[in-house]
């Protein structure tokens, strides 16, 4: 009965409710993007994945060994990645990154085996798995090692 009386109270309620909801849809949006660390990298991991980067046929050796570990550290039984295992890996030779640098390539690591599995199943240096990893994963990456792809 309220409502048929006074129609104008409803949209206006409506208006209020729509504005609210858009303003708490902002505020959370701006929130998932502070998420996670940032340039985490030290100089000296910066300096050796601009070297490998530069090594070898585009995109470089730096993003070929580095999937080369996330192809080694993917369980084919749980059907997910082993992320201490990319951290370790990327530890130790040939790059010996810091263990928070390496954490933000084993969470990319991961990124890419839930976003762009079909894309890189068997061959993950393709056009079609860089692709996706880039739109999906290298972001975030970028962000949280402080190392421009």
């Amino acid at each position: 009965i309220f409502f048929r009386i006074f129609p104008t109270a409803l949209h206006n309620m409506h208006k209020k409710l729509f504005l609210i909801a858009l303003c708490l849809l902002i505020a959370f949006a701006s929130k998932e993007q502070d998420k996670g660390p940032k340039n985490v990298c030290t100089a000296l991991d910066k300096e050796t994945a601009l070297k490998y980067k530069a090594m070898g046929p585009e995109p470089g050796m730096f993003r070929q060994i580095l999937s080369g570990y996330s192809s080694h550290c993917y369980s084919i039984l749980k059907l997910s990645m082993n992320e201490h295992c990319v951290v370790k890996k990327a530890m130790g030779l040939p790059f010996n990154l810091t263990r928070p640098c390496a954490e933000c390539y084993a969470v990319s690591s991961t990124c890419g085996s839930q976003h762009c599995k079909l894309a890189c199943l068997g061959r993950t240096m393709s056009p079609s798995c860089i692709s996706c990893v880039d739109e999906h994963c290298t972001p975030a990456t970028e962000v949280c090692s402080g190392i421009l792809s």
